[in-house]
């Protein structure tokens, strides 16, 4: 833990230095559409644009820049004003995981219905089938909506097909560097990248923040930085997101900023970032993905769960530095709460408290090679993540998740990759204190690829 830690203060400590040397900062986008991809359908007004569809649906990487990502593809022309955009993505793969205790599988668990009491598991599994609509009048309002089928579902009452974002977002950056967004939408707080095809970092599995309800989101975007304030329900949302104090509009909020340098002595680029969320679903020891498991004293046959209710509120916070080379890409993000989670905190079992309980945190450690293959991209990367969530020596202080890729562009919108992924410990959310255990090591292969319509 000390090494990764010191690992990260010195990588941050090198881009900073570096930074010093920098040129004009760049837009707070990574990728930003060609006119040249704009091509018409079979239906009058209706046009299809797979590089702004890939861009705004990528599961791995600018998950919280969407309403940013959206206004720069109109302000540089990769968009065009007054016509509506459709697209599609579909990605999955053959997952097949190892593990030395039976029943529990790190990855596969992710996916609720893909695991039983053995210790080896082979899935073919959807990971996202996503149909979006993107369109715009006059430059000043643009709306994005996207609907997706996806076998990954975070509680047994969500339907496997929802409207996951629906918002319009208000501003023309040619003229004006302030927006605003409403709507069903990512939470902005965090980067979350994952350089990887398949897996998500313990960054992003942990603290990835979705809505349920409507947010309202104003922003700054000018030379590369931006700066956003979120505000929303405190409801029990999506993913993360959960208030303790109330679950009125404006019961918890995020707030944001990241600024993109030019490095030219690295010809490439550093993003920093820094965000916080004011409150998690993190608050209480009742671990449960709905507002009604947590009023009924949690998941049900869970021998293990608390029989006093705790809850205070627990914000988030973290920070990020990627840097985007020519062929090269590294990133370190650090997501920590403001305090310990209250259902590692104490014994399930005796209602003891623990001592020296380490505040819930998870680290990422990650870098990309690019090069050019059969006239095609080839990407291979590594990410290296931990997260602490409770006191050591505990079935549930922490989890280690390293994973290696090699990825492919088959043709110019799909690709194909192969992943591997170890685990050292079981860590899931609900009733942490009931199956949790450190032991657990799973050896993970996908093979699989996505593409873009």
């Amino acid at each position: 833990m000390r090494t990764i830690k010191v690992l990260i203060l010195a990588s941050m400590a090198t881009l900073f230095a570096a930074a010093g040397d920098n040129a004009e900062a760049q837009s707070a986008v990574a990728v930003v559409p060609s006119a040249a991809d704009d091509h018409p359908t079979p239906l009058p007004g209706v046009r299809r644009h797979r590089g702004q569809t890939r861009a705004m649906v990528d599961f791995q990487e600018g998950l919280t820049d969407d309403a940013v990502n959206l206004l720069t593809a109109y302000q540089r022309g990769g968009l065009r004003p007054n016509r509506l955009y459709v697209g599609g993505y579909l990605r999955g793969g053959l997952y097949s995981e190892r593990t030395n205790t039976a029943g529990k599988f790190p990855i596969l668990s992710r996916f609720p219905t893909q695991h039983d009491a053995d210790k080896d598991n082979t899935d073919a599994i959807t990971q996202n089938a996503v149909l979006t609509a993107t369109a715009n009048w006059q430059r000043w309002l643009s709306a994005y909506g996207q609907v997706e089928y996806s076998e990954v579902f975070f509680n047994p009452d969500r339907d496997d097909i929802q409207l996951r974002e629906a918002y319009v977002v208000v501003g023309d950056l040619n003229r004006f560097p302030v927006y605003a967004a409403v709507g069903r939408k990512t939470i902005d707080f965090g980067e979350f990248d994952t350089f990887t095809p398949f897996t998500h970092s313990v960054n992003q599995h942990y603290f990835w923040a979705l809505s349920e309800t409507p947010v309202l989101e104003l922003g700054y975007v000018h030379r590369g930085f931006r700066a956003s304030a979120s505000v929303f329900s405190g409801e029990r949302q999506i993913r993360v997101a959960y208030a303790a104090d109330g679950d009125d509009f404006g019961d918890n909020f995020a707030l944001k900023a990241s600024q993109i340098l030019s490095l030219e002595r690295l010809r490439g680029t550093v993003q920093l970032s820094a965000s916080y969320l004011h409150d998690s679903i993190y608050n209480n020891n009742f671990t449960a993905h709905t507002r009604q498991a947590i009023a009924r004293g949690g998941p049900p046959n869970a021998p293990l769960f608390p029989t006093i209710f705790e809850q205070e509120r627990l914000g988030l916070a973290s920070l990020s530095s990627v840097f985007r080379g020519e062929i090269i890409d590294f990133g370190v993000e650090w997501t920590r709460a403001m305090g310990t989670w209250p259902a590692t905190s104490f014994d399930a079992r005796t209602g003891e408290q623990y001592e020296d309980v380490p505040p819930l945190q998870a680290i990422t450690v990650q870098s990309r090679v690019r090069f050019p293959l059969a006239g095609r991209e080839a990407r291979l990367a590594t990410v290296f993540s931990q997260g602490i969530f409770g006191p050591e020596e505990t079935a549930f202080d922490h989890a280690e998740q390293h994973s290696a890729a090699a990825e492919w562009q088959v043709t110019p919108w799909a690709r194909m990759g192969v992943e591997y992924i170890y685990n050292n410990g079981f860590q899931p959310f609900v009733g942490i204190q009931d199956v949790s255990d450190t032991s657990v090591e799973s050896h993970t292969v996908i093979l699989g690829g996505n593409a873009v319509f």
